[in-house]
């Protein structure tokens, strides 16, 4: 039974056919074909609860924009229990891409969102996981860096007693502000990349390996390498480092997402150490295609 808290975004994309130069700019000129969207963020790591049958509820903040609306009724599994505060004070965050229609290769992107959450809101958000939090053997926290967990809430939520799994991702529009550090080392297992281990621990060119051995309190942790597998270390076990499986991808876009939600399952159920990052690479690896 798993409680997935994070922000919800909404990943657009509109596939273009580059046509040329503008004659009147330096600057690429386009013509628009057709647009998806496809739910990410916690909604996303929700959805691949779900698929593992896990028993699982999404909370989230939203603006109840209409397009969020009409994405989530139609590609949020019905067996996800959601449970949604909804302000027009707030924007629900959107990445919009435009890309290539033929091997999907991103020309530049926009993105929509705010930090405005007040402390009503959080107030609101914490609120209902208190009111839950009991009925729950894990909770998801999907910190992807556009203001949720901040200051009064991020307090609440690092006293909360229960087995905590966390990603803290960094990304252009929080480089350098959204570091796993902020949790205070309250959490059980933390799985990110590695960019954002070595911007929190402020090491540019040390060894993976060795910058793993130097995180504060160190607990269960993963740290994702691209192309290049993963790093897991489990409490008392040596580092290990698996490959990926997949020679070619259409879109690494939420890959990690997946990694972090099929792994935090593995190391709560107290998973082989040899097996999490196997599976957790395949997995990942299948979301890339």
């Amino acid at each position: 039974k798993v409680l997935v808290i994070g922000e919800p975004i909404i990943d657009t994309y509109i596939y273009c056919n580059p046509i040329g130069l503008s004659s009147k700019s330096p600057s690429i000129s386009v013509k628009k074909l057709y647009t998806e969207n496809f739910i990410g963020g916690s909604l996303a790591i929700a959805n691949n609860l779900a698929s593992l049958k896990c028993k699982c509820t999404l909370l989230t903040i939203n603006g109840m924009e209409k397009y969020y609306k009409d994405i989530v009724k139609n590609k949020l599994y019905s067996s996800v229990k959601h449970i949604e505060i909804s302000s027009k004070d707030v924007i629900t965050p959107r990445k919009i891409r435009y890309v290539t229609k033929f091997g999907s290769q991103k020309i530049f992107e926009i993105v929509e969102l705010s930090h405005n959450y007040s402390k009503k809101i959080q107030n609101q958000y914490m609120g209902k996981i208190n009111k839950i939090i009991k009925d729950y053997d894990l909770l998801i926290i999907s910190d992807f860096g556009h203001g949720l967990f901040e200051n009064h809430l991020l307090n609440q939520i690092v006293k909360l007693k229960i087995y905590k799994c966390l990603n803290v991702q960094t990304n252009s529009e929080n480089l350098g502000f959204n570091t796993f550090d902020k949790f205070k080392s309250k959490f059980d297992y933390l799985s990110i990349d590695e960019r954002e281990l070595r911007y929190a621990l402020r090491d540019r060119y040390s060894e993976t390996e060795n910058l793993i051995r130097k995180i504060p309190k160190l607990k269960d942790i993963s740290v994702t390498l691209a192309s290049k597998g993963s790093y897991y270390k489990k409490k008392n076990y040596n580092i290990i480092k698996t490959p990926t499986f997949f020679n070619k991808v259409k879109d690494t876009t939420g890959s990690g997402d997946a990694y972090f939600s099929i792994t935090s399952i593995l190391n709560y159920l107290n998973a082989d150490p040899i097996i999490l990052p196997f599976i957790g690479n395949i997995y990942a690896g299948l979301s890339t295609q």
